[in-house]
């Protein structure tokens, strides 16, 4: 029968697994086809509590702390939620945003 401490490092081994499996999806089935249709490159802080959606020129488009700016520039709800979700894997206070992996459409610099 395994220890306390082991069974608990288990689920936090599986929980941070799945949390990046999440992010991934978010990544391809949310943010990149959003990117592609706007001519848009995704940026995350990986784990510095933001992330960005920019212009070629890196011009700010969305960012992740301005919910009125993301309604302006009609962000899906199901992006911004889905990058807004609290991890539950982080000791410091991080969106799944934080963690998705950045995104330039191809052809774009």
């Amino acid at each position: 029968m395994p220890t306390i401490r082991q069974e608990r490092d288990a689920i936090q081994i599986l929980a941070v697994r799945k949390e990046q499996e999440l992010c991934e999806r978010i990544r391809t089935e949310l943010v990149i086809p959003f990117c592609d249709k706007r001519n848009l490159s995704f940026m995350s802080g990986n784990g510095i509590r933001m992330w960005l959606f920019v212009t070629k020129k890196k011009e700010t488009v969305i960012s992740s702390w301005d919910r009125e700016q993301a309604i302006a520039a009609k962000l899906p709800d199901e992006l911004w939620d889905a990058l807004t979700t609290p991890s539950v894997t982080q000791i410091t206070y991080a969106n799944l945003g934080d963690w998705v992996e950045d995104y330039t459409p191809k052809g774009k610099k």
